[in-house]
């Protein structure tokens, strides 16, 4: 009998090692985040994404009906596969893109519709091709008392070099972190065949879920004025969440 367990054990072994040694470790990062998920015009939305993959809002938790995220990534050090920096091995972005879903094979994955940012990882054009240079200006302070969870205030201004401007500012108590980890797919609104796995432990913080009912933010501002991004911000969007991630350590790969 052992050996009609220990032999199918082995073979999930050996599957694991060969998935594990067919990919290519290409980056590693050490960042803090901010994220900003929204409810926008399907249409629109969908207009950013290639034909046979649809727009798919988050079917659960605390962002659940969120059709497009705004990230804002600020890493403290960008490895490459070799271990070495990227650039100064710091840099600071903005991230825009879309959960979504394969119509004809159903599977998901996470659509990259923009970036702008400077230095690390953001320079252009980046792994998804659309990379674009903007001035980054960011500030983040925290207050708090004995062991009492932080209360944190930050602030971003994005300009990127084509025109137009974008900026938030939140300020929130938030709880301790859950840890959570995860892995998705990310692809490339330029290259849909393109995508990289991203495997992540991060720190989760839920400052405001509307589904939920959570609202933690005493101060939250978003104004997105950049010509591409026009139809998609014209006022009508709506936020479902802000999550903060107070650590969040992510290895790349290559399939």
């Amino acid at each position: 009998m052992r050996r009609y367990f220990l032999l199918p054990s082995l073979l999930v072994v050996s599957l694991v090692i060969d998935q594990a040694s067919a990919e290519t470790l290409v980056q590693w990062t050490t960042e803090q985040r901010l994220y900003v998920w929204l409810k926008v015009n399907q249409t629109e939305a969908q207009r950013f994404l290639p034909a046979q993959w649809e727009v798919t809002p988050a079917p659960s938790g605390p962002t659940r009906g969120a059709n497009f995220l705004v990230g804002f990534l600020d890493q403290t050090l960008t490895l490459d596969g070799q271990g070495k920096p990227m650039g100064s091995g710091t840099g600071r972005g903005v991230v825009f893109g879309a959960p979504a879903k394969n119509k004809d094979t159903g599977e998901a994955g996470f659509f990259v519709t923009r970036i702008f940012g400077s230095g690390g990882a953001f320079m252009p054009p980046g792994a998804y091709k659309n990379t674009l240079p903007a001035t980054v200006r960011f500030e983040r302070s925290q207050t708090g008392n004995d062991g009492e969870p932080p209360a944190t205030l930050e602030w971003w201004s994005v300009k990127p070099e084509g025109g137009g401007s974008l900026e938030v500012r939140v300020q929130y108590r938030a709880p301790s972190p859950q840890r959570v980890k995860a892995e998705v797919k990310v692809y490339s609104s330029v290259e849909p065949t393109f995508f990289r796995i991203y495997r992540v432990e991060q720190g989760l913080d839920v400052a405001r879920s509307i589904p939920d009912g959570v609202d933690r933010v005493q101060v939250f501002q978003l104004r997105v004025a950049v010509p591409e991004l026009a139809k998609l911000f014209d006022g009508t969007e709506q936020v479902v969440g802000v999550l903060a991630l107070p650590f969040y350590l992510r290895n790349v790969y290559l399939p």
